[in-house]
């Protein structure tokens, strides 16, 4: 884990992987606020002035960039912190339904059909 005081660069790549998408950003901890915590050199702190605060980060945390799916990983965080985890799993099977038609059609596949064959024992 890494402590604070952080340099202008790490509070900078700190912001960036709060708002990459590549993985859950912290939130604020407090009851009735689920802000996305802000980056300082003092730490982490809740932007809504609540005052929360979290003195810590992963190691690997300033290295994350945004990943190719970033902005459907953000989406889903949104529809958590809106909708909730029904509409959020909702979310997730429309997207693994998205993905295996679409490898399907990347193969020129089709599934098999018939009776599965019995196994010898």
């Amino acid at each position: 884990m890494i402590y604070p005081p952080w340099d202008e660069q790490t509070v900078n790549d700190l912001n960036s992987y709060q708002t990459a998408g590549s993985f859950a950003p912290f939130f604020c901890q407090t009851k009735g606020c689920k802000s996305i915590l802000r980056a300082t050199e003092r730490g982490f702190v809740c932007p809504e002035g609540c005052g929360y605060t979290q003195p810590w980060a992963h190691e690997w945390m300033p290295y994350v960039r945004p990943c190719k799916e970033a902005r459907e990983v953000q989406r889903i965080n949104e529809l958590l912190l809106t909708e909730g985890y029904g509409r959020v799993i909702a979310e997730l099977h429309r997207l693994y339904r998205e993905q295996y038609h679409r490898n399907y059609r990347a193969q020129d596949v089709k599934p098999k059909r018939g009776r599965p064959r019995k196994r010898k024992k």
